[in-house]
Parts: structure tokens; C-alpha cells; sequence
């Protein structure tokens, strides 16, 4: 929608991390595939010229002995 930028709200702090929530607003319901598509592929385009990395949750499972 022309003159609406994203709409942003950071909510919580994760293990490494910041989570938060984007709004996107479009004019109709099945434009909203395309412009979520278009939106993440230009954030991680974004991401990658920052150096910004995606934190992925890393677990060590210990197995007890017997």
C-alpha cells in the first residue's frame, strides 16, 4: 500500500536473540503472498550486506550411561 512502510515491534529476547513482529499491509488478501515473499527476500538481502547472521538454536544431548 503506497505510503505505509512496515510496521515493526520488537517483544521479546530469545536464547541469542531478538524477536519481534512485522506488519505488512496490502490492498488485497492474495496480494499479501507476494509482498510477504518480496519482503523476506530483500531482509535477508539486507541481512547479508550487514553481516548479519540468522542464529540457529544449537542442543548437546547427553546420553546416561547403561
Amino acid at each position: 500500500v503506497k505510503g505505509f512502510g512496515p510496521f515493526i515491534r520488537y517483544h521479546t529476547f530469545g536464547d541469542s536473540n531478538i524477536n519481534f513482529s512485522i506488519i505488512l499491509r496490502v490492498n488485497t488478501f492474495i496480494d499479501k503472498y507476494l509482498v510477504t515473499h518480496e519482503f523476506i527476500k530483500s531482509l535477508k538481502k539486507a541481512y547479508d550486506k550487514e553481516g548479519i547472521e540468522i542464529s540457529w538454536p544449537v542442543r548437546k544431548i547427553y546420553y546416561g550411561s547403561g
